[in-house]
């Protein structure tokens, strides 16, 4: 990538997934604290707490019995971490609203009641007012859902994430400036690198503490000792080393997005939309040299949720094309079946599959299907008793006088002008007998 536009990544932390989603369902009181609770060895355990159960000292791991000694007053409800996974995925499909690639974080696990998401929002942030806006725009969302979160957003998935979780210099959300997340890490403990707690523990043990102590030391010094995962994460942190996100749906190779300062509800204003969309994809499609053969749109309306999915319209064609033309009628019969009600605030046109583009003619003009007039100096020899007819006499071909003596009428002429068929070289009973 370019250093005029360098990656940006978002990292999105929900540190009480499972209990925000308890309440939500179970509508208990906010001001009581809340714990999810799981059977283990034959006595229940607090799986997830939320955070006024966790300033009370409630934690996973407590039997339930102490955790009601330490808050007499705690709310228990089972725990349900295949929903809590499922949720999460939904909120990360719902997440492409945003930008097409969406991962769920492999390091969180809900199972704690904690979930996580990346984002990666490079090239996607002026559809919403810039980094600050969008941000804005997710945070409120999620409130909006009942949902605690902290998100940050810098050059690498590391950096975001230790800023997400660990925090810096400001509140959330934290948004680390191209090039600068170095100096975000260097205060953030050694945890922040998403190191296993054993590690941190050793790492703590002789004095290294903060990333910026860690940063010092000899990489081969780190790998000798701990392992190459502790100089491993250090590096993608800071973006001496890549890091692949794996989005949970395949992206499209060809991806276009609007978003809205005022949500779009009348068919005519959609279609105008999906008409610059269209326009907009089929641009890369030329440059790829390829055409679309399946194309999605989705829409995304303003009164939609966390919970609730795009309205999509799916178009495919018999072979590669790419005429913005020919793809809008195949969507405007089915732009009747979206249902805007208060409007749309973002629309994407997707192409899941597309192939190479060959250009065919079509049809020839109607002054190329008209034969070709024959050419004026071919000559055609008569063939053995073919009856031609003569010039007629003082004539030749070029209009001038002849000395030749003209045939009698109806008299056969032969090749090489033999005047009668029995002299003539090519008939039939010439040639026998000598």
């Amino acid at each position: 990538m370019s250093p005029a536009s360098p990656r940006r990544i978002l990292s999105l932390w929900l540190p009480c997934l499972a209990t925000d989603r308890l309440r939500r369902r179970l509508g208990t009181d906010p001001g009581r604290p809340l714990v999810a609770v799981a059977a283990e060895r034959g006595r229940l355990t607090v799986a997830a707490a939320d955070r006024l159960a966790q300033a009370a000292g409630v934690g996973p791991g407590l039997p339930l019995a102490d955790a009601r000694a330490l808050e007499p007053g705690l709310a228990v409800a089972d725990a349900d971490p295949a929903g809590d996974s499922a949720a999460l995925g939904r909120l990360c499909d719902w997440a492409q609203r945003y930008t097409p690639v969406t991962a769920i974080d492999p390091a969180e696990q809900v199972v704690l009641g904690a979930g996580g998401l990346w984002l990666d929002v490079t090239g996607c942030t002026h559809l919403f007012g810039g980094e600050a806006g969008l941000l804005e725009d997710l945070a409120l969302r999620l409130e909006r859902a009942g949902l605690e979160s902290r998100v940050a957003i810098a050059d690498t998935a590391g950096a975001a994430w230790a800023l997400a979780r660990f925090g810096g210099p400001e509140p959330w959300p934290l948004i680390a400036p191209p090039g600068d997340q170095g100096l975000l890490l260097a205060p953030l403990p050694v945890a922040a690198l998403r190191l296993p707690a054993i590690t941190a523990s050793g790492l703590k043990r002789v004095g290294l503490r903060r990333v910026g102590n860690l940063a010092a030391v000899p990489r081969a010094a780190l790998a000798g000792r701990y392992g190459p995962l502790v100089a491993q994460r250090l590096d993608q942190a800071l973006g001496t080393a890549e890091e692949a996100l794996s989005p949970r749906r395949a992206v499209p190779p060809h991806v276009t997005r609007l978003a809205f300062a005022e949500p779009v509800s009348t068919p005519e204003d959609m279609r105008r939309c999906l008409q610059h969309l269209l326009s907009q994809v089929c641009k890369g499609l030329e440059a790829a040299g390829q055409g679309a053969r399946r194309l999605v749109l989705s829409a995304w309306r303003v009164d939609g949720g966390i919970d609730t999915p795009p309205q999509l319209l799916e178009a495919g064609t018999s072979r590669p094309n790419r005429d913005p033309a020919h793809l809008l009628r195949l969507f405007e019969p089915k732009l009747d079946t979206l249902e805007p009600g208060p409007g749309f605030e973002v629309m994407a046109l997707t192409v899941p599959a597309a192939d190479d583009y060959h250009p065919e003619q079509a049809s020839l003009p109607p002054a190329a299907l008209k034969p070709p007039a024959p050419p004026a100096n071919v000559v055609r020899f008569p063939l053995p008793g073919e009856r031609v007819a003569r010039p007629q006499a003082g004539t030749g071909e070029g209009g001038g006088s002849s000395n030749k003596s003209p045939s009698p009428p109806g008299e056969r002429v032969g090749v090489r002008g033999c005047r009668k068929q029995a002299d003539c070289p090519l008939s039939p009973g010439r040639g026998k007998g000598g």
